[in-house]
């Protein structure tokens, strides 16, 4: 479970991927941190000073107040605040399920009712609308007080990329606080103002805007890639086309910007895939249109289709597949919903042999595929690379002639003969 917690003088942020780095991140601002987890090797790696997870920065902001504990309870007592960051995963539907959050607001409000005193909730997770007012309700019947009075909860959704979430967390664009009343997320901003090494715009708002404004952006980041992976495939049947010329373009305008319009890769990962999902199942369940959000994320099954056909395409009879990035983008370990781990799934699947190097995932019975030592090792024992996310130590990588689906372009055409 991930619980955090943050006071002006006291902090609880959770151990994973998200928790640890926000924890590191009040810690930075002087604050003491106490992350909660349920993993014991993520809580000794936190009380020894090493990060629990791989994000880059994450090491140089281990030295700050910051301990872990398994004891939601044990937190909530020491601190003046509480964020939480547990998993809301995707149902059937596509609606995100809030159990978790449901039963981190237990354990929290629980121990509230031992503790004097005014407390702040907030919670991070990706929330469907309606959840913040449930939640709060939740913690005003574990608590035995009312909200307002003893307690505040706040919807505080992050806008941080895996990857880049330390530079994320320091310098945001944008805060975002829903909750019942206005004055509930004044604790909250002042906070999270102490972390902040840069200005950013803070907007308060009801539970409901807050909730829908983080799938929207998440939607919207989705449908950009597709948008400019549609155009990559165009220019691959135009004479003459350059995708990234077009993209250059586009991206100078001030109304379109250049961030996410790479035609490269299907998006992946934890986020985008489940948030446009849950845009759509928001959009079916109110009577709006649900095609753009459906038609973004059919597109981008059918670009990892189209994919898998380049690969086998390219390789020789009897061949061996190299994947060089197996997580969905460079500097995490994540591999839910990564494209370059369903492209090596989906190969494995169909019989062909596939060796993989990512310099972070070390894991690769977690995706059904070998691992090879070393980048040097990965191409040597295949007979077609793929170089499937834009990590810059592909581009000197010596690959003795053997064909190549460069995905990001990080060498030249998408596919290329290469001399050693």
């Amino acid at each position: 479970m991930e619980v955090s917690r943050a006071s002006q003088t006291h902090q609880t942020p959770h151990a994973g991927r998200i928790g640890a780095p926000l924890a590191a991140c009040l810690a930075s601002g002087g604050i003491d941190a106490v992350g909660v987890d349920i993993d014991r090797r993520k809580i000794d790696a936190v009380n020894a000073g090493t990060p629990p997870v791989p994000e880059p920065g994450l090491a140089e902001l281990m030295n700050g107040p910051l301990r872990a504990t398994p004891s939601v309870r044990e937190a909530v007592l020491a601190t003046d605040a509480t964020f939480i960051t547990v998993p809301t995963p995707p149902q059937p539907d596509g609606a995100l399920s809030s159990r978790h959050v449901v039963a981190a607001c237990v354990a929290v409000g629980a121990a509230l009712r031992d503790k004097p005193g005014f407390h702040v909730v907030a919670v991070t997770s990706t929330l469907m609308p309606g959840g913040g007012a449930t939640l709060e309700r939740t913690v005003a019947d574990a608590s035995g007080r009312r909200a307002g009075d003893g307690f505040v909860l706040c919807y505080v959704p992050e806008f941080v990329a895996l990857g880049t979430a330390i530079r994320d967390y320091l310098r945001p664009d944008v805060v975002l606080i829903g909750s019942s009343a206005p004055a509930s997320g004044h604790a909250v901003e002042g906070l999270l103002r102490r972390v902040c090494e840069n200005e950013p715009r803070v907007v308060r708002t009801t539970f409901a805007t807050a909730e829908l404004a983080k799938l929207a952006l998440n939607a919207f980041l989705a449908t950009k890639i597709t948008f400019a992976n549609v155009l990559a495939q165009a220019c691959a049947g135009l004479s003459g086309a350059d995708v990234d010329a077009v993209t250059t373009v586009l991206g100078a305008d001030r109304r379109v910007g250049p961030a996410y319009l790479t035609g490269a890769m299907p998006f992946g990962g934890p986020c985008l895939p489940r948030d446009t999902a849950a845009l759509a199942a928001v959009a079916r369940g109110t009577g709006a249109s649900p095609a753009l959000a459906d038609a973004t994320l059919s597109i981008n099954a059918i670009m990892l289709d189209q994919l898998v056909e380049r690969v086998v395409d390219a390789l020789p009879a009897g061949g061996t597949v190299g994947i060089c990035g197996l997580a969905f983008k460079p500097g995490t370990d994540a591999l839910e919903d990564s494209p370059p781990a369903t492209l090596a799934r989906r190969l494995a699947a169909a019989g062909i042999r596939v060796v993989a190097f990512d310099p972070i995932v070390s894991d690769g019975a977690a995706v059904g595929v070998e691992l090879a030592s070393s980048l040097a090792d990965c191409i040597a024992r295949a007979d077609v690379v793929v170089l499937a996310t834009p990590d810059e130590r592909w581009r000197a990588a010596r690959l003795g002639g053997r064909p190549v689906v460069d995905c990001w372009r990080i060498r030249g055409t998408e596919v290329e003969e290469l001399a050693a």
